[in-house]
């Protein structure tokens, strides 16, 4: 039966070939915005020639995906020009911190803060452009990226990603607890629904759209490419 990205690809290259000249655009809120990345990465490393190009993403209010090796995937199929990959997040909004090292969810935050020394590849890390709304108004731009080093892509790289994704995951299910879980103990519920709760992503985008407007993801790459600073910000934490 395959896989529900195996189905879900399917259903997608039914529709672009029933409207070719048609490019594939991702999205979702929240726990969808994270699986929205998820399935935007292995549609960027399709072959298939239906799929046009960059594919884009735009994730909403979600929670950290995988750790410097995905990190370093998705930083890949940016500079090979296969994904553009923009997450939209409220200041402030608790769920898009989390979850933190898999371990120190846990409360092992001795082994955690061990294991940022002895293996970062632990930590689950930000990927792909940020645009924070702010509170006072303003937007802040950011591209989390691998610090600088030759990034070589090939399909045993990914498939080692699928895994490294999957191994994560399953570590924050299983050894841990539910992110959410995790959120609904640490932080006030009304702090919850006030930062992290659709209408409030909605209003706040209402609020700013003039300025959004200004931006166009095309060209927050090629500044990001460009190196410039002032446009967008590159982060390596």
């Amino acid at each position: 039966m395959g896989s529900k990205y195996d189905y879900i690809m399917r259903k997608a290259l039914t529709v672009l070939k029933e409207y070719p000249g048609y490019k594939l655009d991702v999205t979702g809120l929240s726990l969808g915005g994270a699986l929205c990345q998820v399935f935007s990465m292995y549609a960027a490393a399709e072959t298939d020639p239906i799929i046009k190009k960059p594919v884009t993403c735009y994730s909403f209010a979600s929670p950290k995906i995988g750790a410097l090796t995905y990190r370093r995937a998705i930083q890949a199929l940016e500079e090979s020009g296969n994904l553009r990959l923009i997450r939209i997040v409220n200041e402030g909004d608790p769920i898009v911190a989390l979850p933190t090292d898999p371990l120190s969810v846990c409360g092992l935050n001795g082994i955690a803060l061990a294991s940022l020394v002895l293996r970062q590849g632990l930590f689950y890390r930000k990927a792909g452009m940020e645009m924070k709304l702010l509170d006072d108004g303003g937007i802040d731009i950011t591209h989390p990226k691998v610090p600088p080093r030759i990034v070589n892509w090939d399909l045993v790289n990914f498939n080692l990603l699928r895994y490294d994704v999957e191994r994560l995951w399953q570590k924050q299910i299983y050894c841990c607890e539910c992110v959410y879980d995790v959120a609904t103990k640490q932080f006030d519920k009304d702090d919850l629904m006030t930062k992290h709760a659709y209408p409030r992503y909605y209003d706040k985008l209402k609020a700013k759209k003039r300025e959004i407007e200004k931006y166009y993801l095309a060209d927050l790459y090629r500044a990001s490419l460009n190196g410039e600073s002032a446009v967008v910000k590159d982060v390596y934490f």
